[in-house]
């Protein structure tokens, strides 16, 4: 009993089918990558407009914007023409506005600043020590005896 031949259509068919894997394979490949690509700019892109995260990275820039904004707002705020003590609401509102803006700054100006002092001391202190009392989560042991 002999076998019968398979016919010779077959052969480009199964090329075919092997080419057209290989293309969605390839596609599939490439889709992916443009995919991670782009994953990783809207990562860039959020830490790019995440204000904390850039004001957390660039202390210093951050310190003179805000004092070249309060410069502004208080210019604006406080024409030289309103010597008489009357204020716009406008003006009120640009000078509390300015007013809370400092005081947000300095405040997280302080915070970074004793955060700072508190990590260089810990490094020269290795018993930690000299921390254990100004340690803001910190809270004496009470003895209960």
């Amino acid at each position: 009993m002999e076998t019968a031949p398979e016919p010779p259509e077959a052969a480009p068919a199964v090329s075919a089918i092997d080419h057209a894997e290989d293309r969605v394979a390839r596609a599939r490949r490439a889709l992916s990558s443009r995919i991670e690509e782009l994953g990783r700019r809207v990562d860039r892109a959020k830490d790019t407009f995440d204000v904390r995260a850039q004001i957390t990275k660039h202390v210093w820039p951050s310190i003179g914007i805000a004092v070249g904004l309060g410069a502004l707002l208080g210019l604006v705020g406080h024409p030289r023409q309103h010597t008489t003590g009357d204020r716009t609401l406008g003006a009120t509102v640009l000078a509390s506005a300015g007013a809370l803006g400092w005081k947000l700054l300095r405040t997280y100006a302080l915070g970074q600043l004793a955060d700072s002092a508190r990590s260089w001391i810990d490094e020269r202190d290795p018993t930690g020590l000299a921390t254990t009392a100004t340690t803001r989560d910190h809270e004496p042991e009470r003895d209960e005896s």
